[in-house]
C-alpha cells in the first residue's frame, strides 16, 4: 500500500463511485472547491518537501484532490454536463436525422437485433454519445450491420424503463453504467446505410474476427464445441446459448468463457517458452518485450479489443516488461497501475462486472497466492508442483471474487477447484492448439483429422463441464449478499490478510471483529426478513402471480404451472434475494385476500364481483365490465391491473378516469 499508484487508485475510485451515485445537476461549486484543495496541497506539498512537516496534513489534501479528479472525470462524460451530447440537440417531437456509426454488435434478443452505436451528427451540428440501438428482426435477409458502419436515423432516443418485479436484473441500469442512457427502436425499412470510409482500430478488430470466424465457419464444427471455440479464441460469445453457460457456472469455470486475464497468462507462457533460445543480454531482453507486446496485441486485435482483453493486456504486458527486463515490482503493484491507467482512460470501466471480477481475483491472487502456496509440503515432482500451483492459484482468486460472485449471480460453485485443477491444464492446449488452427487456417484450408482432433478436445471438455454441473449437491444457489454484505465481507477478507501478514493479538482481535461484523450484517438482514410481511401482484406476460410472503412462509397464487412458476425469472430473482422460502402453491384464486387489514378483491374473466367495499381490486384475465360501475360499488383506493387482461381492457380502465396501478408501467403491486 505504499505505491504510489496504489495510493493515488483508492481516492480515484471513490471520487468515480461518489460521481455515480451523487450527481450534481450544478457542479460549479465543485471547480471553487477543487481549486481552493489544489492550491492548499501544492503550498501542503512545498512545506512538506521543504520542511518535512505537515506530512499527514499533506496526504489528506492530497487524497482529497485525487478524489475530486475521480468525481469529475466521470461527471463530465454524462449527458447532462457533456456540452456536445447529442441529447442537447434532438427534441422528442422533432425528427431531425441523425447519423450514427456502429461500434459493436451485441447478443440478439428474441425479436431485435443489437448494436451500440455512437451519434456523431445531428443535422449538420457534430455531436457525442452513445445509444443501444435495436433493429427490429423480420423474415428477409439484409445485408450484415458491422463495425464502422454508418446510417441515417429520424427515429428519437428513448430510456429505458425499469424492470417492473422487485429484485429482477435492471437492464436499464446495467447498461447506464456503460455510459448508455439512451435506447433507439428502428425497422430495417427506416434506416439507410451512407458508405463513409471512416474506421477506427476497433471496428477494424472487430471485422478482423468477424472475418476469422467466417474461415472457421467453412469446418462445420458442432454447434456446442463451435460455440465454446469462440468464446475461449475470439471472445465472442453472442451465440453462446444459455444452457451452456449455466453448466459452467455451476462447474466453477464460468471465466474461461470470457477472454480475459487467464487466457492472456496462458498464451505469455507460451510465448516465453518459445522465445527462451533467445540470450539474456539486456539487447534480446528488450527485443523480447517488443515481440512478447506485439504478439499480445496481435490477439486483442483477433478478439475484437474488448475491454476484457484491453486489461488483461495492459496487465500481462507490464508483467512481461518486467519479467523481461529483470525487474519485479510485485503483482499487487502493477495490479494497480493498470487499474489507475484504465481508469483515467474510461472511468465507468469501474462499474463493470468483468472489471471488478478481474481486478479482485488479481488483488486475491497477490494477497493469498504465497499464503495458500505455503500451505503445501515441498515437493520436487514437477506434477505436483503444479497441482498445487493451480490449487493455491483457483483459492486465491475464489476468495478474492467470491463476495462479487454472491452479490451478482446469486450462487457459489463448489466444485470451483476440481475444475480449475483439471481444466486449466486442458485449456491450455485448447487455447494453443485453437490459435495454431486459426493460424493455419487463415493461409490454407487444413486436413479434416486436425480440426476432428480440436472438435475432440472441445468435447472432452464440455462433457466434463455438463457431468460436474449435474451434481446440485456442489451447489450453493439462490442465496444473494447485499451490497452491504459485500463490503462487510471485503472488510473480513482484508483483516484476515493482514492477520497472516503478521499474527499478532492485535491482528487477530481485528480479524476475528471483521468475522463478527459479516455475521452481524446477515443477521441483520435475516432477521428484517423475519420479521417483514408483504403482499405482492407481479407483472407476467398473459398470466397472474399473487405472492403473501409473511417472513419465509409464502402463499403463492398463479395460473402457471407449478414448476414453470418457480423456474421463471423474476420469481427466481425474488425468492433468491429472501434465500430459502418455504412456498404453498396454490392454482386456484381466491376472491378475497385480507392483508393486516387491508382487503383484495380479485375479478377475473366471468365478471363476477361481490359488493363489498375492498381497499383494492385486482383486474385479470380482461372481465367486460363498466369501470365506473365497479368503482362506485367498491369504492376502492386503487385498480390494479395486471398482464393477463387485453390491451384494449388495459386501455379501458386506464382511459376511465378511475384510478389504476399497471404493472407494466407502474411495476409489481406492493403492500407492506
Amino acid at each position: 500500500i505504499q505505491y504510489i499508484p496504489f495510493r493515488i487508485a483508492v481516492p480515484f475510485a471513490l471520487g468515480i463511485t461518489a460521481a455515480y451515485y451523487f450527481e450534481q445537476p450544478d457542479i460549479s461549486p465543485l471547480f471553487t472547491i477543487g481549486t481552493i484543495v489544489c492550491i492548499v496541497v501544492t503550498g501542503a506539498g512545498i512545506l512538506f518537501i521543504r520542511y518535512g512537516k505537515y506530512r499527514r496534513f499533506f496526504l489528506l489534501t492530497f487524497y482529497s484532490f485525487v478524489f475530486i479528479l475521480g468525481y469529475t472525470s466521470l461527471t463530465f462524460r454524462l449527458p447532462r454536463h457533456d456540452k456536445h451530447h447529442f441529447i442537447h440537440y434532438t427534441h422528442p417531437k422533432d425528427s431531425i436525422y441523425k447519423i450514427a456509426v456502429i461500434d459493436k454488435e451485441l447478443k440478439s434478443s428474441q425479436n431485435y437485433h443489437r448494436y451500440i452505436a455512437r451519434i456523431i451528427r445531428v443535422g449538420e451540428t457534430p455531436t457525442t454519445g452513445k445509444i443501444l440501438w435495436q433493429i427490429r428482426k423480420d423474415s428477409i435477409t439484409h445485408p450484415p450491420v458491422l463495425p464502422g458502419d454508418h446510417f441515417i436515423l429520424l427515429q428519437n432516443a428513448d430510456t429505458l424503463g425499469h424492470p417492473p418485479n422487485p429484485y429482477a436484473f435492471d437492464y436499464s441500469e446495467f447498461i447506464k453504467k456503460k455510459n448508455l442512457h439512451y435506447v433507439v427502436y428502428s425497422k430495417y425499412s427506416e434506416i439507410k446505410a451512407i458508405h463513409v470510409n471512416d474506421y477506427n482500430l476497433f471496428h477494424l478488430a472487430q471485422r478482423l474476427q468477424r472475418k476469422t470466424i467466417s474461415i472457421l465457419d467453412a469446418y462445420h464444427i458442432p454447434d456446442r464445441e463451435y460455440m465454446v471455440m469462440k468464446a475461449l479464441l475470439l471472445g465472442d460469445k453472442r451465440e453462446l446459448r444459455n444452457d451452456l453457460k449455466d453448466q459452467y457456472a455451476k462447474a466453477g469455470i464460468i471465466h474461461i468463457l470470457a477472454v480475459s486475464g487467464l487466457h492472456i497468462g496462458i498464451l505469455l507462457l507460451f510465448i516465453h517458452f518459445i522465445l527462451s533460445f533467445l540470450p539474456n543480454y539486456p539487447s534480446f531482453m528488450i527485443l523480447k518485450s517488443i515481440i512478447t507486446l506485439l504478439l499480445l496485441f496481435a490477439f486483442a486485435l483477433l478478439s475484437g479489443l474488448s475491454p476484457s482483453v484491453t486489461r488483461a493486456v495492459l496487465m500481462f504486458g507490464l508483467i512481461s516488461i518486467g519479467i523481461n527486463l529483470q525487474r519485479n515490482p510485485g503483482l499487487l503493484q502493477i495490479t494497480a497501475a493498470a487499474f489507475l491507467i484504465l481508469l483515467i482512460a474510461n472511468p465507468f470501466y469501474l462499474f463493470d462486472i468483468g472489471f471488478q471480477l478481474s481486478f479482485t481475483a488479481m488483488a486475491g491472487i497477490a494477497l493469498f497466492y504465497d499464503k495458500f502456496h505455503a500451505w503445501f509440503p515441498y515437493a520436487n515432482h514437477f506434477i505436483l508442483k503444479k497441482i498445487y500451483a493451480i490449487t493455491a492459484l483457483s483459492l486465491s482468486a475464489t476468495l478474492g471474487t467470491l463476495p462479487l460472485t454472491m452479490y451478482y449471480f446469486h450462487r457459489f460453485p463448489g466444485a470451483f477447484l476440481i475444475s480449475n485443477l483439471l481444466i486449466i491444464p486442458w485449456l491450455g492446449i485448447i487455447m494453443i492448439f485453437g490459435l495454431l488452427i486459426i493460424i493455419g487456417s487463415s493461409i490454407t484450408t487444413l486436413p479434416g483429422f486436425i480440426i476432428d482432433t480440436y472438435v475432440f478436445l472441445l468435447k472432452a471438455m464440455n462433457n466434463w463441464v455438463q457431468y460436474i454441473s449435474g451434481k446440485e449437491i456442489w451447489q450453493v444457489q439462490d442465496t444473494a449478499w447485499s451490497g452491504i454484505a459485500v463490503i462487510a465481507a471485503y472488510i473480513a477478507i482484508v483483516l484476515l490478510f493482514l492477520f497472516w501478514e503478521k499474527k499478532t493479538f492485535k491482528t487477530g482481535t481485528l480479524f476475528l471483529s471483521g468475522i463478527i461484523l459479516f455475521q452481524m450484517v446477515l443477521l441483520s438482514e435475516k432477521y428484517e426478513m423475519l420479521r417483514s410481511d408483504e403482499l405482492i401482484v407481479f407483472h407476467h406476460y398473459k398470466s397472474s402471480i399473487i405472492g403473501v410472503r409473511q417472513g419465509r412462509n409464502t402463499r403463492l397464487w398463479s395460473d402457471l404451472p407449478k414448476d414453470s412458476l418457480l423456474n421463471d425469472y423474476d420469481w427466481k430473482a425474488y425468492a433468491s434475494h429472501y434465500k430459502g422460502l418455504h412456498i404453498a402453491y396454490e392454482p386456484a384464486f381466491p376472491a378475497f385476500i385480507d392483508f393486516h387489514g387491508k382487503r383484495l378483491q380479485i375479478i377475473d374473466s366471468t365478471g363476477i364481483y361481490f359488493p363489498i367495499q375492498a381497499d383494492y381490486v385486482l383486474i385479470r384475465k380482461s372481465p367486460y365490465l363498466h369501470p365506473g360501475i365497479v368503482a362506485d360499488s367498491l369504492r376502492p383506493e386503487r385498480f390494479i391491473i395486471d398482464a393477463s387482461n387485453y390491451s384494449g381492457i388495459i386501455r379501458l380502465w386506464q382511459q376511465s378516469g378511475v384510478k389504476t396501478h399497471y404493472t407494466r408501467t407502474d411495476g409489481a403491486f406492493v403492500l407492506h
